[in-house]
């Protein structure tokens, strides 16, 4: 999720989940009350390895692209892992 440009959130099968573990009612959360704080990114030009090593050491399995401040798209572990690069 961006805020004004920067990027503040990221929604996800995890976060949802641990909201609802949590006791809360999806039908009844906004995105900004469901998105994890703690965000980290990948630049553009990071390698693919590095990529890997990032996501697997933060448990994640997604995370945003940036180049600059701009959000050019979204990689997944498994979109990585497809290409044949493992760690």
């Amino acid at each position: 999720m961006l805020r004004q440009g920067a990027l503040v959130g990221v929604l996800s099968d995890e976060s949802l989940m641990e909201r609802v573990r949590a006791g809360g009612e999806l039908s009844a959360q906004t995105v900004d009350a469901c998105c994890h704080r703690d965000c980290a990114f990948l630049n553009f030009d990071d390698m693919a390895q590095h990529a890997l090593r990032i996501l697997t050491r933060r448990a994640c399995a997604s995370m945003p692209v940036f180049n600059g401040d701009r959000l050019v798209g979204i990689v997944s572990r498994n979109m990585i892992e497809k290409s044949g690069i493992y760690i």
